[in-house]
């Protein structure tokens, strides 16, 4: 019988065609690796899972060199265990009951002349929308009331669809977009929200530029790319250009870009990898946290959508196979996951959380919203009413309404209420 460092019986026996030396060499495999103990912490950093994940993959590895799957078998069931020991920990926030208006509060239909790209909210009755080439602001104060305030941008240097936009969480008049045509643009939005001016652009990125994030103090934002790169960048002290930091070769296609609450790091998601890539803002190291539950390299999703919830405290990777993925900032523990859409690798899904992270939204290609109770991982209403895929999400910064936007050429908003 072989203990590993938990006190936990490891295996009941080796196989039969085990040798002496070889026990004694996973006895000692164990003694030197324990991936048990960093996840046994609520505490655990990046830096401790990734070593944990470094510390199973040896033990794994020297298993499965060596061909004792029996032995295998039982050091996955107590890896199972140990995560398990911990899930429950991570989400105790009782399920709630809610009220959907099933049919949309708001409606625009302006007279788009291509799909909505994007959908954000400048503040609680202002939204902003990316289209080919232009970008629109309109004003919702009723129901019955919807005013364009603005639809062209002064100096506008985009000769493509603009397809990622994002609101400085400061200075919520500073936009930076990037655009199909490889630009990416920092803007800047009148008071009276009736014109959109750029500051500045670049042609740094090759291909199109997917995704776009600001650091939570809105002094730096990040723009990922087709071309397979994340440049970083810092806003100028008068905050009309950005200057480069850095810019990371990432192998692949970059998917999605995500700043920590804490401004420590910068995760990436990159397609064809099992990998979220940390980036350490400090030392601008990378820091590999895999997705994969057991820690095995297989690729069988692509991450193509990160948000994390209001208290940052955990990270939502929406994939193309069907499924989103709930995990701890900074480790590979799968706090929830939510089943039910239907998203495949032809697809762009998106996802949001509501103000109280309670609810989870998810786009999915039968072109409805499907909602989740983040308590219980159920789909509890689904949003009907776009003839076309859904393109992007917004929360209102109040609560209880929900902008989409899709191919249909149309902004639709969607409200609910807590019991």
């Amino acid at each position: 019988n072989v203990y590993s460092a938990t006190g936990h019986k490891t295996t009941k026996s080796m196989q039969s065609n085990s040798t002496d030396s070889e026990s004694t060499e996973y006895a000692h495999v164990l003694e030197q690796y324990n991936p048990f103990a960093a996840i046994s912490s609520l505490e655990t950093s990046p830096e401790v899972t990734a070593s944990a994940i470094t510390d199973a993959h040896h033990v794994i590895q020297f298993l499965r060199d060596r061909q004792l799957f029996d032995t295998l078998d039982q050091f996955l069931e107590e890896y199972d265990h140990a995560l398990d020991a911990v899930y429950d920990s991570l989400v105790v926030d009782p399920v709630a009951e809610y009220t959907f208006e099933p049919q949309p509060l708001h409606q625009i239909e302006h007279d788009f002349v291509s799909s909505i790209l994007t959908v954000n909210y400048l503040n609680p009755t202002t939204i902003i929308t990316t289209e080919t080439k232009q970008i629109t602001i309109h004003r919702i104060e009723n129901t019955n009331t919807i005013t364009e305030l603005a639809t062209s941008i002064t100096n506008s240097p985009f000769s493509g669809p603009v397809l990622s936009l994002a609101v400085n969480p400061v200075y919520p008049h500073l936009v930076v977009a990037g655009s199909m045509g490889s630009t990416l643009a920092l803007l800047q939005i009148s008071d009276n929200y009736e014109e959109i001016t750029c500051l500045k652009s670049w042609k740094t990125h090759k291909k199109y530029v997917v995704d776009l994030d600001w650091s939570p103090d809105g002094q730096m934002f990040a723009s990922g790319s087709y071309d397979n790169s994340v440049v970083l960048w810092k806003l100028t002290d008068d905050r009309v250009s950005a200057t480069e930091i850095h810019t990371f070769d990432m192998k692949t296609c970059v998917e999605a870009l995500l700043f920590t609450l804490d401004g420590k790091y910068l995760i990436v998601a990159v397609r064809d990898n099992c990998y979220l890539q940390y980036i350490e803002l400090d030392t601008l190291n990378i820091l590999l946290i895999n997705m994969n539950e057991l820690g095995d390299e297989f690729v069988s999703f692509n991450c193509l959508n990160l948000v994390a919830t209001p208290d940052q405290n955990h990270v939502i990777a929406t994939t193309d196979n069907n499924r989103s993925i709930m995990f701890k900032v900074g480790t590979h523990l799968q706090a929830r996951n939510f089943y039910g859409t239907v998203n495949n690798e032809f697809s762009r899904p998106t996802s949001i959380v509501d103000i109280s992270s309670s609810l989870l939204f998810s786009t999915s290609q039968d072109q409805n919203i499907y909602v989740f109770d983040m308590a219980n991982e159920q789909i509890i209403h689904q949003y009907q009413g776009h003839n076309a895929v859904i393109r992007d999400l917004a929360i209102n910064p109040n609560d209880g309404q929900l902008a989409s936007c899709s191919y249909d050429k149309t902004v639709k908003i969607w409200s609910w209420e807590c019991i």
